[in-house]
């Protein structure tokens, strides 16, 4: 298994991170950041464990670094909630970022927390 470490950055995560030890997500994006918006962020490095080694590359070529990038990187990242049914067909997956973290019986309960989140999202 691959572990990315603060000298990997920049190169793209194709492995396990070693700053939150998760994988990168389905489009190449380092775990930890999910998928910044793309209209805003060119891209983007959580540093693998080294917060000096964070960046955010903007679309006008600005770039900033180290904790200024972290602080943006947490302001700027939106957490996607989605729902997948559970492989025993007994319930249902809130997806974190693509990840199960909380089994549901009803579908309709997480119809109302993605409902509630999609809402706060356009009231920012």
């Amino acid at each position: 298994m691959n572990m990315y470490t603060p000298d990997m950055v920049g190169s793209g995560q194709f492995g396990v991170c070693e700053k939150c030890g998760l994988m990168p997500t389905k489009e190449g994006h380092d775990g930890c950041l999910g998928t910044l918006n793309d209209s805003i962020v060119m891209n983007a490095c959580c540093g693998h464990g080294d917060d000096s080694q964070a960046y955010i590359q903007y679309w006008d070529s600005a770039c900033i670094r180290g904790n200024t990038a972290i602080d943006e990187i947490k302001r700027l990242k939106v957490i996607m909630l989605t729902k997948s049914r559970c492989s025993s067909k007994t319930g249902w997956w809130l997806n974190i970022d693509g990840r199960p973290m909380a089994k549901f019986v009803r579908e309709s309960d997480i119809d109302y927390i993605i409902e509630l989140q999609d809402k706060a999202n356009k009231d920012d």
